[in-house]
């Protein structure tokens, strides 16, 4: 964990580990989580019993406060307050600053503390209750009987999921038209002598939001059949542009050819720089393509992987 973070909290009563810390602030179960690869800070959750209506009360007093980079998130079992900082020498002194107005604000809603279960606002005590590990790395006590409820809805939701359509021959068609609109992109920027290769991040992005908009299920086929379908038509864009301008240069030498494979091949073979420019360009699409691919790779986990059960 994050030593700023550490000396933030040194005056309550927490444990840390490599990314979590987990403890009590003003008698709220708290867990402060510092993903460097996800957060530009440190996400603090509060564990308590709110109705969806306070919690947007909640989020409106926090946003009064007009603290910079501090954004409410939405948070299972409770409200979650996300401290971004510019520096990490910053978080003490917006720790400092942020926590009691926290505090104050679950105060004014009357907020149940750590003796009130945060699923089902049962009194909570030794003999009824225990701490489990939950979706995110953080830590929270329930009731018994809300472990097994929580775990029953998990379990009902997956079993859902598993049996719902796949839907990807619909898919796959809202993905082709995502890698066309890329594909027309390159066609067209590529005549008016602009770089191509950032068409594939459109494809890719409005390919998997029509997928998802169509039914699509998220799950590795969809990765894959973006990813291919995005390869295929893309560099066929970037062929079919060069083929046309291999037509014009076929021409301009006098040669004949009788389709425009032929003229790519000419021009690749007696045509000065023309290979370099085409086997560059088709590297940095297929270069482009990956690097987008792999930009939503940690998203598209995140979509695809299945709540487990809490214990």
């Amino acid at each position: 964990m994050n030593q700023h973070i550490i000396n933030a909290l040194k005056e309550y009563d927490f444990t840390f580990d490599k990314a979590n810390g987990y403890g009590h602030i003003a008698g709220y179960e708290v867990n402060v989580i510092y993903a460097l690869t996800t957060q530009n800070g440190p996400l603090f959750f509060f564990s308590t019993f709110l109705s969806s209506e306070k919690k947007k009360v909640f989020a409106a007093k926090i946003n009064e406060a007009k603290i910079p980079l501090v954004k409410v998130v939405d948070c299972d079992y409770g409200v979650g307050v996300l401290m971004g900082v510019m520096t990490n020498g910053g978080i003490e002194k917006k720790c400092a600053k942020l926590l009691p107005i926290i505090i104050a604000a679950l105060e004014s809603l009357q907020a149940p503390k750590s003796d009130i279960c945060p699923h089902s606002g049962v009194i909570l005590d030794e003999t009824n209750s225990r701490v489990v590990n939950v979706a995110g790395g953080g830590k929270v006590r329930f009731a018994s009987e809300a472990i097994e409820d929580i775990n029953s809805g998990i379990e009902k939701a997956n079993e859902d999921f598993k049996n719902a359509p796949n839907n990807y021959l619909k898919g796959f068609f809202v993905i082709l038209i995502g890698a066309f609109a890329g594909a027309l992109i390159t066609v067209i920027l590529a005549f008016i002598g602009f770089i191509t290769a950032f068409a594939p991040f459109i494809s890719i992005f409005f390919g998997l939001f029509l997928y998802k908009k169509f039914g699509g299920k998220e799950n590795a086929v969809m990765v894959i059949m973006s990813l291919v379908t995005t390869l295929v038509v893309i560099m066929g864009a970037v062929c079919l542009v060069y083929m046309s301008a291999a037509d014009a240069l076929a021409i301009k030498d006098g040669v004949e050819v009788a389709s425009g494979f032929e003229a790519l091949s000419y021009c690749i073979d007696n045509v000065k720089d023309f290979a370099g420019s085409f086997f560059g360009d088709l590297g940095l699409n297929l270069l482009v393509i990956i690097v987008a691919e792999g930009a939503t790779i940690y998203r598209l986990i995140q979509m695809i992987k299945r709540p487990k059960a809490i214990a």
